[in-house]
């Protein structure tokens, strides 16, 4: 089950830069479109008065993103994808893009 999240009232930054995802020492890609894929670190840090932060770490596939650390962004067509395997749970993340956020 993949879950959209709206983003709306919530700030994006990059903590970590893009790195390639990886499993056995290769460079996964995605299923469908064959694209690499990457994994960038963001602090999501939801506004208002009792906004939290959390360090989520979100799956783009295609060209690698050009972000640097501490830059505001914008995930795209963000979705949670809860996981469970071999008795160990979690969310995972995942954004058709992840676009610098325009200056105001």
């Amino acid at each position: 089950m993949k879950l959209k999240i709206d983003v709306t009232n919530v700030a994006f930054m990059v903590t970590g830069a893009p790195e390639a995802k990886e499993y056995d020492g290769k460079q996964q890609v995605d299923r469908e479109t064959n694209a690499l894929k990457w994994v960038t670190q963001l602090l999501a840090l939801e506004q208002g008065e009792n906004g939290q932060g959390e360090i989520i770490r979100v799956v783009t596939a295609g060209e690698m993103p050009k972000l640097s650390q501490t830059q505001p962004v914008i995930p795209v067509d963000l979705e949670a994808i809860p996981w469970s395997q071999n008795g160990k749970s979690g969310v995972a993340y995942k954004a058709a893009v992840i676009k610098p956020k325009p200056a105001k």
